[in-house]
């Protein structure tokens, strides 16, 4: 479609490769449609928030979360009582009623329910990581995640990549990482910062800075950004560039 998102206040999100938008009141999607992440349904709410993997899309609208996408067989859909989701190439998590649930193919069936998670606020997962904000504060689990070495105060948003966490409060942005990117420096408060299951990005002062697949690279004049696996695509006075 011609419509792009709106550059004030973007509400959009990408999955293994392919973006999706609220384009004033329509969704609209670009990208690769194999097992049709792009083929969106009749009638499909304007999200609030949009995520997707490999070969689905999803979108949460008033508490509602649903899915499309052949690759979306796995997933329940539609959900209701969701306050925040995440998704990587191949599962997702959903906060219910204050606690999490996950699916994934292997365990279409059976939903995972993880313990110890207290008024949960906000999700992010990628590959083999996840972190939550909770009244406890932030808590990560995952194989390829290690020990966060910070005391967050206030922490507002997380976000996580294979390997990668980077968590924003009263300080700012902080990250951490496991060894294999050792190099990962600090965001701005005013950072704008986003991440696929292979890459973690921050956006500030005009310069775009990856880890992961890729490694990272100069931004000129974008005022937001959304990662997939396989691609950026950037938004800047109308005008989207993937």
């Amino acid at each position: 479609g011609d419509g792009v998102p709106n550059t004030a206040k973007p509400v959009w999100g990408s999955g293994y490769n392919h973006t999706c938008w609220d384009a004033n009141g329509q969704l609209e999607c670009i990208g690769d449609n194999g097992y049709g992440p792009i083929e969106i349904p009749q009638d499909f709410p304007t999200p609030d928030k949009i995520a997707g993997g490999h070969g689905f899309t999803c979108g949460l609208a008033d508490e509602v979360l649903r899915c499309f996408g052949q690759n979306s067989q796995w997933l329940p859909s539609p959900l209701t009582g969701v306050s925040d989701f995440d998704t990587s190439n191949d599962s997702m998590c959903a906060v219910i009623d204050s606690g999490v649930r996950c699916w994934s193919p292997d365990d279409a069936d059976v939903p995972i329910g993880l313990l110890g998670l207290t008024n949960v606020r906000q999700i992010s997962i990628a590959r083999d990581t996840a972190c939550v904000i909770d009244d406890i504060g932030v808590q990560c689990w995952g194989d390829a995640m290690p020990a966060s070495p910070y005391n967050f105060v206030n922490p507002v948003d997380v976000v996580v990549s294979h390997g990668v966490a980077c968590v924003k409060d009263d300080s700012g942005w902080q990250c951490w990482s496991n060894e294999e990117y050792d190099d990962i420096s600090f965001m701005r408060h005013d950072a704008i910062v986003a991440a696929s299951d292979s890459r973690m990005c921050g956006l500030q002062e005009d310069w775009l800075y990856c880890w992961g697949d890729d490694g990272y690279g100069a931004a000129t004049q974008f005022d937001d950004f959304t990662v997939g696996s396989e691609h950026i695509c950037m938004l800047h006075d109308g005008q989207l560039r993937c």
